[in-house]
């Protein structure tokens, strides 16, 4: 009786830590995870066919360490991405900035809406971790049965 007694309540025990581990996996949670400055390693461009498949992966110009988005708690955004200015010499920079919203709309995605527009983009958390962000980016919306392209972006804190 007791070792059935002790079995039960290990198993009480191992419930209740699974059900508050799975309580904390939210839209908020998320959330408040994405919400910091988060600074560039890479920008990929991947393009697929209308099948899906992978027909091209094309690195972009990125100033690591330099261009960031800094999602803010208030569910807006600022991306800042250093350009070189064309036809200046000496080689001259500039600061872009673009500024939106975003919302979490799963746990493994948020849609970015620049401002000034209505169509928000979406984007698919690929990992997230406390010191790592990557995600895929639409390009444009996409239509079933068309090609389409993401922008994959990696970043860190």
């Amino acid at each position: 009786m007791l070792k059935s007694l002790r079995y039960l309540l290990i198993i009480l025990l191992s419930v209740s830590a699974f059900s508050c581990k799975k309580g904390e996996r939210s839209t908020a949670g998320l959330k408040e995870q994405l919400v910091n400055k988060w600074y560039y390693d890479s920008i990929f461009q991947k393009d697929y066919d209308k099948d899906g498949k992978l027909t091209k992966t094309t690195q972009l110009a990125v100033r690591v360490n330099v261009d960031n988005i800094n999602f803010k708690a208030d569910d807006s955004f600022t991306s800042v991405v250093r350009t070189l200015m064309p036809d200046v010499t000496p080689d001259t920079y500039e600061n872009v900035t673009t500024n939106g919203t975003f919302k979490v709309t799963s746990l493994t995605r948020f849609t970015m809406t620049n401002a000034g527009t209505t169509t928000p983009l979406n984007c698919n958390i690929k990992s997230l971790t406390p010191r790592e962000l990557i995600f895929n980016k639409d390009v444009a919306v996409r239509v079933t049965g068309k090609p389409y392209t993401v922008i994959e972006h990696t970043l860190h804190r």
